[in-house]
């Protein structure tokens, strides 16, 4: 589990999100309100009809008139939760059935504790401890 994740927020422009995705090599984050409670997730599949449809802003006066969507206006709800006592192969058959490639892990009230994704499971299963504790 990747604890204390990269975050978005429901105000972020789009355009923001997609770049600290890029930055830290990830490609979606959890949308938290100002109270750290998850309300969403926003995904690479969220950002592509954005990126098809949104030129590229000539100057500093049009990059301003065309900030774009925010993150709230096309970010996934709610967003796939689990809690941290869910198991490595809990996790990973929700991830299997739903086609998710990460869970956001909250605690009590929503607070976001971290994510779990695809390939944080497939390393725990690569150990002899994940492995018998998944």
């Amino acid at each position: 589990m990747t604890r204390d994740p990269v975050v978005a927020w429901p105000s972020m422009p789009v355009r923001e999100a997609a770049a600290r995705m890029a930055e830290c090599g990830v490609s979606g984050l959890p949308v938290v309100d100002g109270l750290g409670r998850v309300v969403g997730v926003i995904a690479d599949s969220d950002l592509l009809p954005e990126q098809r449809s949104a030129p590229e802003p000539a100057g500093e006066e049009t990059r301003a008139a065309s900030a774009g969507p925010v993150v709230a206006e096309v970010m996934t709800m709610p967003a796939a939760t689990c809690s941290p006592e869910l198991t490595v192969a809990g996790a990973a058959e929700v991830m299997r059935r739903t086609g998710l490639h990460r869970l956001v892990v909250v605690g009590a009230g929503g607070a976001l504790l971290g994510v779990v994704s695809r390939g944080d499971l497939a390393a725990a299963l690569r150990t002899p401890q994940g492995a018998r504790h998944g």
